[in-house]
């Protein structure tokens, strides 16, 4: 392999990982109709095929006034347990979860949680954590080693799609301390099976395309495409896609597709923003448009 070839492949390797990092941070309808979304949130609005040309970004729904910060001190170890640094052994530990189908936001109001669609109480991990766990956690440092009750591990996978807020309460039921949880190994062990996924991206056949991505944290995914085929200026079509809740992937059906480029609409819980919708390229692109506006639909072969 040449030194040049090399370089290309380094650099389509490396543009693939940021744009996969920023997906994760942030993460059919011509122009200007709408799409109706079954599983989008109730009160947020649609999105259009006008947003397929707007801001990269744009607020659905800002914080509001008592809304906890970013700061995340405490940490999923996996789909269950959890562990806060620093915290005494005193005091009730509660995780409050707002409605992942709405737009609803936690905020304090004199020292007591307002805006939860629940809460639950964690009870103290009763057995040492297995070896490899507590190693991979060894960074975060002793602290209070927590789980969720048995009947409430399944929901985790609802609740992680909207704002959730961990605090120490005293007898009164009063805040002493909250923290946001770091979410990442929970991810990891509630979404397992996502690792046989092995056509994430765009594909390609005779009929048309088929485009999947991983983003088990959405609220809810469209594709913005934009077609080269069709005479005039570009359109622009607006496709639902629908959700695997066991993988957390995402998948469309693009009919007739054989080029163009794409993007992807997102509507994403972001602490310290509120509700957003961001306009992405594909992490798993094979290619992009000029500046990396778009994500490109095609094959290599």
């Amino acid at each position: 392999m040449s030194a040049l070839v090399r370089r290309g492949v380094v650099l389509l390797q490396y543009h693939r990982w940021m744009r996969f990092t920023l997906f994760c941070l942030l993460v059919g309808a011509w122009v200007g109709a709408t799409v109706p979304l079954a599983a989008h949130a109730a009160g947020a609005p649609l999105p259009t095929a006008a947003d397929c040309l707007g801001p990269v970004s744009r607020v659905l729904e800002a914080p509001p006034a008592g809304a906890p910060g970013v700061q995340a001190r405490a940490i999923w170890l996996d789909g269950r347990h959890l562990r806060w640094p620093g915290m005494p052994a005193q005091g009730v530990v509660r995780l409050h979860h707002a409605a992942p189908g709405t737009l609803d936001q936690l905020r304090l109001v004199d020292g007591r949680v307002v805006g939860a669609q629940g809460v639950v109480t964690l009870e103290e991990a009763p057995d040492p954590l297995p070896p490899a766990v507590e190693a991979a956690v060894r960074w975060a440092g002793a602290g209070r080693t927590l789980r969720l009750r048995e009947g409430d591990t399944a929901s985790l996978v609802r609740w992680l799609r909207g704002d959730l807020l961990l605090t120490l309460e005293d007898a009164e039921g009063r805040v002493q301390a909250h923290t946001r949880v770091q979410a990442p190994r929970a991810l990891d062990a509630l979404y397992a099976s996502a690792r046989h996924i092995d056509d994430l991206g765009v594909t390609t056949d005779a009929s048309g395309a088929r485009m999947r991505v991983w983003a088990p944290t959405a609220l809810s995914v469209a594709l913005c495409l934009h077609r080269l085929s069709a005479p005039g200026p570009a359109p622009v079509q607006l496709l639902p896609l629908q959700r695997d809740d066991a993988s957390g992937s995402w998948q469309v059906r693009a009919e007739g597709v054989a080029d163009g480029f794409y993007t992807y609409l997102v509507d994403v819980f972001v602490p310290g923003h509120g509700w957003v919708r961001n306009r992405v390229t594909d992490p798993y692109s094979i290619g992009l448009n000029a500046d990396s506006q778009r994500s490109w639909i095609g094959r290599l072969d």
